[in-house]
């Protein structure tokens, strides 16, 4: 009877010790995953850039090409939206906020970029003139 006990509250402490290591691991790709995303967040402008750099480079598209191109698309949706009967209003609403938002996000982001750039030049320029 004691040994069967015994056998009892052993599973139970292999049991809890299983789900102990197993919930271990969960934290622990939880927390590579928080190191993972916390890196790209502090170099998020320099991936932009680099993304940015990569799709200039395969378009052959400029800047204010790619502003263009976004204000083209969201010109065409809204004057789909107006021209079109559609059968469900809310997923076309939906759709063009989601396809303006992605306008707007994407301006801003040229606008961070070009003051990024433009505060590296400067600076670059103000530590020449004060070696000077």
């Amino acid at each position: 009877m004691a040994s069967r006990k015994y056998e009892k509250l052993k599973k139970q402490k292999d049991a809890a010790i299983s789900d102990i290591k197993n919930e271990t691991v969960k934290l622990e790709v939880v927390s590579e995953e928080a190191k993972r995303v916390s890196e790209v967040s502090r170099n998020v402008s320099i991936i932009l850039g680099d993304l940015d750099k990569q799709f200039e480079q395969a378009t052959k598209l400029t800047g204010i090409d790619i502003s263009f191109l976004f204000f083209a698309t969201a010109l065409q949706c809204i004057r789909q939206y107006f021209l079109t009967p559609f059968q469900s209003i809310f997923h076309h609403n939906l759709y063009l906020l989601i396809t303006l938002y992605i306008f707007w996000e994407r301006l801003r982001m040229m606008k961070v970029m070009n003051i990024y750039y433009t505060n590296m030049i400067l600076k670059q320029e103000f530590r020449k003139k004060s070696r000077n």
